[in-house]
């Protein structure tokens, strides 16, 4: 539906046979695993992980950088912020994250599937 941005433009092989070049995800990542998120759940202590902590994480530092500016100067999208230019001339995003290069978003324990974390944008973070 719409045009892929520049800086997807990382060929990306879907492990999805017969599937077509897509829009990849994510543009950030969080750490899923261990040592895990410290939840709390019905008020016990339940450290965990997954995208049902990650997500929320994101969600809450992205809010808490875009509370920041006056409403005049705040970002309605993240893309543009971390991939435009800073007054350094290198991506925003360069500065405030780190690229992770080592991983996987396989499934486990079966089918065991994914895809594997390299230097750049990738499919896994």
């Amino acid at each position: 539906m719409f045009q892929r941005p520049a800086w997807q433009n990382t060929p990306i092989v879907s492990l999805n046979a017969g599937s077509i070049a897509g829009r990849v995800i994510p543009d950030v990542a969080a750490l899923a695993g261990p040592p895990f998120y410290d939840l709390i759940f019905l008020g016990q202590d339940q450290p965990n992980g997954g995208t049902s902590a990650s997500a929320p994480l994101c969600a809450a530092l992205i809010a808490r950088i875009d509370a920041n500016p006056p409403p005049a100067g705040r970002q309605r999208s993240l893309s543009p912020l971390l991939y435009g230019n800073g007054p350094n001339g290198q991506p925003r995003g360069t500065t405030v994250c780190q690229d992770i290069t080592v991983g996987n978003n396989a499934s486990h324990p079966q089918p065991g599937v994914g895809y594997h974390a390299s230097p750049g944008f990738d499919a896994v973070s």
